[in-house]
């Protein structure tokens, strides 16, 4: 079976530090012989930066590739409303 995950801010196998919660499904997909295309976004959110400047995919495995599509966000800068601090993201 073909098995089609979509995370838009969960890490990837490209990324560092990893929380694994999609790489572990799609690796116990994989275990149960499953095909897996995990779609993310180009833009990575733990670090507000553009992991690269258009659609890629990233091959794990022969049953496993991550596409990135391109994220049409940018960061602009984290300001303080009572004490949190919050995240801008504009649509570019």
């Amino acid at each position: 079976m073909r098995i089609y995950l979509i995370s838009l801010f969960d890490p990837t196998p490209l990324d560092e530090p990893i929380y694994p919660r999609f790489i572990e499904i799609a690796r116990a997909c994989n275990n149960r012989g499953h095909e897996v295309i995990h779609f993310t976004t180009t833009f990575r959110h733990t670090t507000k930066t553009q992991r690269f400047d258009s659609i890629k995919e990233h091959v794990e495995n022969e049953s496993y590739k991550v596409v990135f599509l391109k994220g049409l966000v940018n960061y602009v800068k984290a300001f303080s409303n009572n004490g949190s601090e919050l995240g801008v993201v504009v649509c570019v």
